[in-house]
């Protein structure tokens, strides 16, 4: 009875029921494959920008992992590209946390020091990411049952999304992006690491790594 009479009881229960495993570089032989295998296909087409969609972003760990691993390569490669990153959760507290890009040291754990000289601003009780990563990014709320999905992906990160979400979800969203226009799409790669869920896409998709299920479209 009284989670029916109060929304903040309410809230924090939804906030409970959606938080998932998120921290920087989460499975780093899986981030080292979307370095070593993903970007070079899609920074070297000479493309002036980019399009990153990152569903179940949650806190904004792996955002950011994803946005610094970019921002290495085109400095390593001298490439000018404008990259645009939308990063969606159904969870606006969750993104509110995403979008101050604030973290404890507890949570700093996992960043190569170099990475933290490089991209992070020291501050009272933790880290907080620099403008540089920050300005790449567009947290947004969005559920992906009932909003559309975004277009024209050079790449989608949904590896969080399709380890937690429940599989009638599941399954509407691997639907979803198996069918958006080709002409909606650029050279789109899926980058997943998770269980093996996602047979539905191998009709589709162009398995590249087997060990972290990397995906292009074709």
């Amino acid at each position: 009875m009284f989670l029916s009479e109060s929304n903040k009881e309410k809230e924090t229960l939804y906030r409970e029921l959606l938080i998932g495993v998120t921290r920087f570089f989460r499975d780093q032989d899986a981030f080292r494959a979307l370095e070593q295998k993903v970007l070079p296909e899609i920074l070297t087409k000479n493309k002036k920008t980019i399009r990153v969609w990152i569903t179940g972003c949650s806190t904004g760990e792996e955002v950011y992992s994803v946005a610094i691993l970019i921002a290495e390569y085109l400095t390593k490669h001298n490439l000018e590209t404008d990259v645009k990153i939308f990063a969606t959760d159904i969870d606006r507290y969750a993104l509110d946390v995403a979008g101050q890009g604030f973290y404890s040291d507890s949570v700093i754990a996992d960043v190569d020091s170099l990475y933290l000289t490089k991209y992070f601003s020291r501050r009272e009780n933790g880290y907080q990411i620099n403008e540089s990563i920050r300005k790449m990014v567009v947290f947004a709320s969005h559920n992906l049952i009932k909003d559309p999905p975004f277009s024209k992906l050079d790449l989608l990160v949904c590896r969080n999304l399709l380890t937690l979400t429940v599989r009638s979800c599941k399954y509407l969203f691997i639907n979803m992006i198996t069918f958006l226009p080709r002409t909606t799409i650029s050279d789109k790669v899926l980058f997943y690491s998770g269980f093996r869920v996602c047979m539905p896409w191998y009709a589709h998709f162009q398995l590249v790594y087997d060990d972290f299920l990397l995906f292009i479209y074709f």
